[in-house]
């Protein structure tokens, strides 16, 4: 079984689902249904404030960390998995500490002085949320806190599979380069997740670097759209397979991965191109969507390290994703994942 080693930032989520409150903070905020949007530190504070006593659930939040958990909720905990990324040094770090051991994933964080733990502030509205975060200390990791790591090195070695989120690599592009480096030196797989279409305008090279380097590339429809804007393409497909052909006669295997919502996953690699629609599930069922893109990940991941074809990995990640979309945040269902791996 193969093991992955993850570069993101280490948040901790809050939810909130009252109606009257979701649309009060909406209007007080200036937020939009179905968005994402990073405040200061003060906002953040504000924010807190204005929670404070209401009904919320706190989970770990994160890109990489949603969908390690998913992963190893997957496998059943069988699965040697670790993420790298900063913390601050307070409660909300034990916090996430705590859940993630708890979910069988290895932290190592790394403290950065004065700041405080990223959070998420996920304000829910039936099938529809909004993200408000505060990145705080997970956005500050200089290459040099990271190789003085005492576990770096034998841990990368010893991980097949490098796993990298798009909001890692702002302000620590350094970082990301290096990996990506030593991934093509190692001959190990890079898989890059896209997060959120509104990064691509703050950092475009970087993400055009990742996604140029890595072997399996994660996101939406609407991310993909924004991406293949990015690169000047006509369409997604258009850029998929150009850029499928490109990566094969520099011998570097690439898959493209596009979820939308409850319409069909297509992916493109240079085996096939698959078209596969997600589950049925009732309006009812649905709790919280916030997670999915990063549940469907950890799916895919587990048909990953188990060599199972590109199709079942699909069909593991929206096994993933249709359980997940029916707990609050990103909570880990309470019975034993039966995907058959």
């Amino acid at each position: 079984m193969k093991s992955i080693l993850a570069f993101g930032n280490p948040l901790l989520d809050i939810t909130i689902y009252s109606s009257c409150q979701v649309a009060r903070l909406l209007d007080k905020y200036n937020l939009q249904i179905d968005s994402q949007k990073e405040i200061t530190k003060e906002e953040m504070c504000m924010l807190s404030k204005d929670i404070e006593g209401s009904d919320q659930q706190v989970t770990a939040g994160g890109c990489c960390q949603n969908s390690l958990r998913v992963l190893q909720w997957i496998m059943h905990k069988r699965c040697n998995v670790a993420i790298f990324g900063s913390t601050g040094q307070d409660q909300e770090a034990d916090i996430l500490r705590n859940i993630l051991e708890s979910d069988a994933v290895s932290t190592r964080y790394i403290t950065q002085e004065g700041l405080p733990t990223g959070k998420i502030v996920a304000l829910v509205s039936g099938l529809y949320r909004s993200l408000v975060a505060h990145i705080g200390a997970a956005e500050v990791l200089p290459l040099s806190s990271l190789l003085a790591h005492p576990h770096f090195l034998s841990l990368f070695d010893n991980s097949d599979i490098i796993l990298i989120e798009a909001y890692f690599l702002t302000n620590r592009f350094e970082c990301a380069q290096y990996l990506v480096k030593r991934c093509a030196a190692e001959g190990k797989l890079l898989a890059f997740n896209l997060c959120g279409a509104y990064i691509f305008s703050i950092i475009p090279e970087s993400i055009k670097y990742l996604v140029d380097h890595s072997n399996v590339i994660f996101g939406n429809k609407a991310e993909y759209i924004a991406l293949s804007q990015l690169l000047n393409y006509s369409s997604i497909e258009a850029m998929a397979l150009e850029l499928i052909e490109d990566s094969a006669r520099r011998n570097i295997g690439k898959t493209f991965v596009i979820t939308d919502g409850s319409r069909p996953v297509i992916c493109y690699s240079s085996q096939e191109s698959i078209e596969m629609k997600p589950p049925s599930i009732k309006e009812s069922e649905i709790k919280d969507t916030t997670a999915a893109g990063d549940a469907f990940i950890g799916g895919f991941l587990a048909g990953l390290v188990t060599s199972s074809p590109i199709r079942k990995c699909i069909e593991i990640g929206l096994y993933a994703a249709s359980s997940i979309i029916k707990e609050t945040g990103c909570s880990l269902p309470k019975y034993r994942a039966e995907i058959g791996l």
